[in-house]
């Protein structure tokens, strides 16, 4: 399908795109910008890792921010800047070995967990006036095991599951739906900071927040306030009949698919959403 309307805002022309896609021709749906670059085995990693467990629903992924591609995009050797990041490309075995569920087979997927902790320091964190930017442990158990039991010191303290890929370097899986039950619900958190708009940090829905935020940016303050949440993925029934982009979200004066609405929508109609780590595509800007 190729469609060119100039007359629509992005999350219009999204949602006119999905409506036109044919169920029995695809099992899955994906989002992409034109203006960024996409790794060349995107479609074929998801496919397979969507394709391997059937209680991924929707998936979104890391990804590399550049400044140089946006003006030379066709010229700049982006291979070379995934490989920077160990992300090398797959052979058809690396390929198969993602067609395995991601909680049920111990033989390929280790599980671990994550520690994402906040404590107030100044007056103006406590006035609502800064970001929660979380510190976040994953790797040492006897520092975890250690953080845990000092975990009523914090503001906010969440734990969550990640999932290592035992043989393929970064490939690691996030149960979104679980780090925000766990920080929202688990906590009694309707509402968190984020700076969505100009004029400083608003009130915004919980969920949202920790969705728009995304774990691997807590740690920025520049990174929070990214919009869009690794070019979602998702089952093709869901994204049909149930979800849509916001077309009245508006960003900085422009209209535009908004990828964190989208995928917030997606874990308040009960799906399951799952990040990986994998650098899968790089935003030029």
């Amino acid at each position: 399908i190729y469609h060119h309307n100039d007359t629509m805002n992005a999350a219009e022309n999204r949602n006119f795109g999905i409506a036109q896609i044919n169920e029995s021709r695809t099992d899955y749906v994906g989002m992409f910008d034109i203006d960024d670059i996409m790794h060349p085995q995107r479609t074929g990693i998801l496919y397979h890792v969507l394709n391997g467990d059937s209680d991924i629903d929707f998936i979104f992924h890391s990804f590399m921010m550049h400044k140089g591609c946006k003006d030379d995009e066709i010229d700049i050797d982006y291979l070379t800047l995934f490989k920077k990041n160990d992300i090398n490309f797959m052979d058809d075995s690396d390929l198969k070995s993602l067609m395995n569920s991601i909680t049920k087979n111990p033989e390929i997927y280790q599980k671990d967990y994550c520690l994402a902790y906040y404590k107030m320091k100044s007056k103006q964190e406590r006035q609502g006036k800064k970001l929660h930017i979380f510190k976040i442990l994953c790797e040492n158990e006897d520092q975890k095991k250690s953080l845990y039991a000092l975990k009523d010191k914090y503001d906010e303290f969440i734990k969550f599951d990640r999932y290592y890929h035992k043989y393929l370097n970064q490939m690691t899986f996030i149960n979104y739906s679980q780090l925000i039950e766990q920080r929202c619900n688990g906590q009694n958190m309707e509402f968190v900071k984020h700076p969505i708009h100009k004029n400083g940090l608003n009130d915004v829905d919980c969920s949202y927040g920790t969705m728009a935020g995304g774990i691997e940016a807590f740690r920025n303050e520049q990174a929070i306030t990214r919009h869009h949440n690794g070019w979602p993925t998702l089952r093709t029934n869901i994204a049909k009949h149930e979800i849509k982009y916001d077309e009245n979200w508006n960003l900085h004066g422009s209209y535009r698919g908004q990828d964190s609405g989208f995928n917030t929508e997606v874990y308040k109609h009960g799906y399951n959403v799952y990040q990986t780590g994998y650098y899968l595509g790089m935003y030029c800007h």
